[in-house]
């Protein structure tokens, strides 16, 4: 597995290289080293985690050393038989950042890879010694190269012979806090988690709670199913998204009342017909359009494809062709979304035109922008919630939404992880892939983009 992470606090209107620095609470501050093993201390406030058998690789550019991206994969696929394919790929991703310098960081497992009756060269067999020979391979004609080796809280430079510098064992790596530099992220980004896969992890509510929503959500899927025709749908799926607004509305007031168990379990619902959550996103995306996501609804223009994205709609398609008649699990022999109440004609083709500007709010790098705070953590909040309160591993539509509110916040970490979860309770699920593609291509959010 493998994921890329954009420019720590990187911003449109980052300031330039010669402006005076920013506050250490600024995200918007751009991140400097004064000497490559500054990183090894900051890798976990990279990545959001400590990492663990893992290659993290990072692009340093000109002028002054400015960390770039940052890429992190699994050791076991580096040193696998498709290695050498594997770290082209992640120089590809390296020289399209413009690195001047990359810097490895591997976490093998091993201790001091480096042999003492072999003049500290790496010994043989060496897992982190193996990647590091296929990481080099594939960078030789990019970039200088560093290769660091981090096990058991101590450091070492893999290619270090000289036992004053690099002593058996390696340095204490508490010897390196990150001090400004990791204050800086901590601020722009949060703290650590514990590992990886807590940065996607939600905890389940209460028992009596989770039944109160589970009943509730099987009532509104019933009521969707017992829908007499088009209007009779229309009114549901207006209905359902009358209850996220009034729930994300109240999310935006830390003092105001918390959704209901059964506002939860009809949310779950409604995120199961694809055209409600195309107009849920869209709501998140595009909040001064208030009329778009009802547009979405009246017509069954499809939402939030994403074009540019590898495998993503090209000029003149729908965005989800795809997802016509989408399943509803756990409503036997129901079907949300399908083909025959898909709009057309000019109001649809005016609402689609609309769809795709909004989209490009996201994805391009000349009209992106970034997300507005107070909507998405109230999107977030409620999310997180319906995913508390939802049936266990069937919760793919509310974590893809989740996924893409991280991608566009520039997380590309907890965004994979997001995705992974989500493919893993739902493997046909058209918007996770879409996710999945863009952040396997590295490709980054829109206001990102127009910084490369």
């Amino acid at each position: 597995m493998t994921t890329t992470a954009p420019r720590p606090g990187s911003r449109p209107d980052d300031p330039p290289a010669d402006a005076p620095a920013a506050g250490l609470s600024d995200p918007r501050a751009t991140l400097r080293l004064g000497h490559p093993r500054e990183l090894l201390a900051l890798v976990p406030y990279l990545l959001g985690f400590p990492p663990r058998d893992s290659a993290v690789l990072v692009s340093l550019r000109p002028p002054g050393r400015r960390l770039g991206v940052v890429v992190r994969t699994d050791l076991a696929d580096v040193v696998g038989p498709d290695g050498a394919l594997l770290a082209d790929s992640l120089a590809g991703h390296l020289r399209a950042d413009g690195a001047a310098e990359v810097v490895v960081v591997l976490h093998a497992g091993e201790g001091d890879p480096r042999d003492p009756d072999r003049g500290l060269r790496v010994a043989r067999g060496s897992r982190a010694g193996r990647a590091a020979d296929v990481l080099r391979r594939a960078v030789a004609d990019l970039a200088p190269l560093t290769v660091w080796s981090v096990d058991e809280g101590r450091y070492v430079g893999l290619d270090c012979r000289d036992p004053g510098c690099c002593p058996v064992g390696g340095h204490p790596l508490a010897d390196l806090s990150g001090g400004e530099l990791a204050g800086r992220l901590v601020g722009a980004r949060g703290g650590v988690a514990g590992s990886r896969e807590e940065l996607g992890l939600v905890r389940p509510a209460a028992p009596g709670p989770r039944r109160s929503a589970a009943a509730a959500r099987s009532r509104w899927l019933d009521a969707l199913l017992r829908a007499d025709g088009p209007d009779a749908v229309l009114r549901w799926r207006r209905r359902s998204l009358d209850a996220w607004r009034t729930a994300a509305g109240a999310s935006q007031d830390p003092l105001g009342p918390r959704p209901s168990a059964a506002v939860l379990g009809r949310l779950e619902a409604a995120l199961l017909d694809p055209v409600v959550r195309d107009a849920v996103v869209l709501t998140l995306v595009d909040p001064d359009d208030a009329g778009l996501p009802e547009a979405v609804l009246r017509t069954g223009v499809a939402g939030p494809g994403l074009p540019g994205v590898p495998g993503g709609p090209g000029p003149g398609e729908d965005q989800w062709p795809e997802e016509a008649g989408e399943q509803v699990p756990g409503a036997e022999g129901g079907r949300v979304g399908d083909g025959a109440d898909r709009g057309s004609g000019p109001d649809a083709t005016d609402v689609s035109d609309r769809v795709r500007a909004a989209l490009d709010l996201v994805v391009d790098p000349v009209r992106g922008r970034e997300p507005r705070e107070d909507v998405t953590a109230a999107g977030r909040a409620l999310l997180e919630q319906v995913v508390a309160h939802g049936r266990r591993d069937q919760q793919a539509p509310a974590l893809t939404v989740l996924a893409l509110l991280a991608w566009w916040d520039g997380d590309a970490v907890r965004a994979s992880v997001l995705v992974e979860r989500a493919l893993d309770q739902d493997p046909g699920h058209r918007l996770a892939e879409l996710l999945d593609r863009a952040l396997g291509a590295g490709l980054p959010p829109g206001w990102v983009r127009r910084r490369c």
